[in-house]
C-alpha cells in the first residue's frame, strides 16, 4: 500500500560524479533529472544552491517531501547544512531529509533484508544491514585513504603505472594510442583542481574497454578482492551465511569479475544494480 498518496516526493541519489533526481506523484515517477555530484565537502552554499535552482526550474510541480542522498553526508553537520539550502530552494512542507549515500543504498535493497551492502562507483563505502537498518560501516575514506575497488581506484592505478613505467607493454601501448596523458595535467587534477576523484574514475571507462586484457582483469579483481577483505569481512563478525548487494556502475559493469572474485571469499551474491534509485522509490512510496 502506498503511504503517501497525494503528495509529490523528490528523491536525489548523488556520488562524487554524478546525481540522479526523480520527482514522483501519486505512486508515479513525473521527472528525472541527472546532474553533477553534490557532494557538500567540494561545493559552497552558492554552489549547491545554484544547482538546486537548476532542478526546482524544471519541475512540473513543488516537492511536498525531500530525501536527499549524497557521498559527503554523513556527518551531522553537513546533513544540516544541506537540509536548510534545500528548505530554501524548495521550500517543501516538511524539512527536507539528508542522509550519506550508503543508506541510501541499504533502503534500495529492501526494509526486511539483511546483508552487506556496498557501493562501488567513483568511491566506495560498505555497511551490514539487519532487518532493513544499518547494524555498522565501513570504508568511505576517499581515494587517497581508501576507496578500494572503485572506479578512483582503478584510475589511480593506472596512472601510477603509466607515471612509474610500470604498466606492461601492451597496456603502455593502449594508454598512449587511446589516452592523452601528461605529467603537468596529471598534477593539476590530482592536487590542484576540485574533484579529483572525478578526474582518476574516467579511466574506469579504459578498463571496462579493455576488460578482456589479462593486467585489467587482474587489477579489478585484486581491487574487488581489497573492498571485500578490508571492508565486508571486517564486518562480518559472526558468520557469512548472508547475501551481498553492490550498487554503483563499478559493480555492475565488472559483475562477472565480481562474481567470481565472491565465490572464492565464500561470500553469495543477492544483487548487482548501477544506482539505487528504483529500490528508493519504493521505499519512500511505503515509509
Amino acid at each position: 500500500m502506498i503511504k503517501h498518496t497525494g503528495k509529490s516526493i523528490l528523491i536525489v541519489e548523488s556520488g562524487a560524479t554524478k546525481a540522479n533526481w526523480v520527482l514522483v506523484s501519486n505512486g508515479v515517477s513525473i521527472f528525472s533529472e541527472k546532474s553533477s555530484g553534490l557532494n557538500p565537502y567540494f561545493l559552497t552554499d552558492e554552489e549547491m544552491k545554484n544547482q538546486f535552482l537548476f532542478i526546482k526550474d524544471k519541475l512540473p510541480q513543488p516537492p511536498h517531501l525531500i530525501y536527499f542522498y549524497s557521498t559527503g553526508c554523513g556527518a551531522e553537520d553537513q546533513k544540516i547544512r544541506v537540509s536548510k539550502l534545500l528548505d530554501f530552494i524548495f521550500n517543501p512542507f516538511q524539512r527536507a531529509e539528508v542522509d550519506t549515500d550508503i543508506v541510501a543504498a541499504a533502503r534500495s535493497i529492501g526494509s526486511e533484508n539483511n546483508g552487506l551492502v556496498g557501493i562501488l562507483g567513483t568511491g566506495s563505502n560498505a555497511c551490514l544491514i539487519k532487518n532493513g537498518n544499518i547494524a555498522a560501516m565501513a570504508g568511505g575514506f576517499g581515494f587517497i585513504l581508501g576507496d578500494e575497488g572503485s572506479g578512483a581506484a582503478l584510475g589511480l592505478t593506472l596512472i601510477q603505472g603509466w607515471l612509474k613505467q610500470e604498466l606492461p607493454n601492451e597496456i603502455h601501448w593502449l594508454v598512449k594510442n587511446e589516452l592523452t596523458l601528461k605529467k603537468e595535467d596529471i598534477f593539476q587534477a590530482v592536487y590542484k583542481n576540485p574533484f579529483p576523484s572525478r578526474y582518476l574514475a574516467q579511466f574506469a571507462t579504459f578498463f571496462y574497454k579493455h576488460k578482456e586484457l589479462c593486467w585489467i582483469r587482474e587489477v579489478v579483481k585484486q581491487q574487488f578482492n581489497l573492498f571485500i577483505k578490508r571492508y565486508f569481512l571486517s564486518l562480518l563478525k559472526e558468520n557469512q551465511d548472508i547475501k551481498v548487494y553492490f550498487i554503483g556502475s563499478v559493480a555492475y559493469y565488472f559483475s562477472s569479475i565480481m562474481e567470481a572474485v565472491l565465490e572464492e571469499n565464500k561470500l553469495q551474491l543477492g544483487g548487482i544494480v548501477k544506482d539505487p534509485m528504483e529500490g528508493l522509490i519504493q521505499f519512500h512510496l511505503n515509509n
